[in-house]
């Protein structure tokens, strides 16, 4: 199973990349719940967040890059494709780049807004929905292809 998230040569069925999926996105959960009730949402809550998203990042491809060669499709451009705008999405969002200061009843809050945000916010979401069909849906090669046999 460390195979899954570790190497991106071989082939995976599209159950097999559900589960990995999922297994990655549980455990992300949690260690995002952790770390906001220890750090909160300061800056050094935020990059120890950053950290750990753009650590998951190495997994996440290694996933997409089997389900691809499934499909008899080259790792590179989807995998950057695939990650890429929420990765500068999730980077905006650390350092406030794209965010107004405004004084709440509470104290301090950042607003999201301008142009960067919802750009980046609309390609997140259509590469995400992109991946979504790529790597879960769609069927793969049933002969072997270039990236070996096909999964059992």
């Amino acid at each position: 199973m460390t195979d899954l998230y570790t190497r991106f040569d071989g082939r995976i069925a599209r159950k097999t990349w559900w589960i990995g999926a999922l297994v990655l996105f549980v455990a992300l959960l949690v260690i995002g719940v952790v770390l906001s009730r220890l750090f909160g949402d300061g800056l050094f809550g935020r990059l120890l967040g950053l950290v750990v998203g753009l650590g998951a990042l190495y997994p996440a491809a290694a996933l997409a890059s089997k389900r691809l060669h499934d499909r008899g499709k080259p790792m590179m451009p989807r995998v950057a494709l695939f990650f890429g705008p929420g990765a500068i999405l999730t980077i905006f969002d650390t350092f406030g780049i794209g965010y107004t200061p405004v004084q709440g009843p509470d104290g301090q809050v950042y607003m999201s807004g301008g142009f960067l945000i919802a750009l980046f916010g609309i390609l997140a979401l259509a590469t995400a929905i992109w991946a979504l069909v790529e790597l879960g849906l769609l069927r793969g090669d049933p002969q072997p292809n270039a990236y070996g046999a096909p999964p059992a």
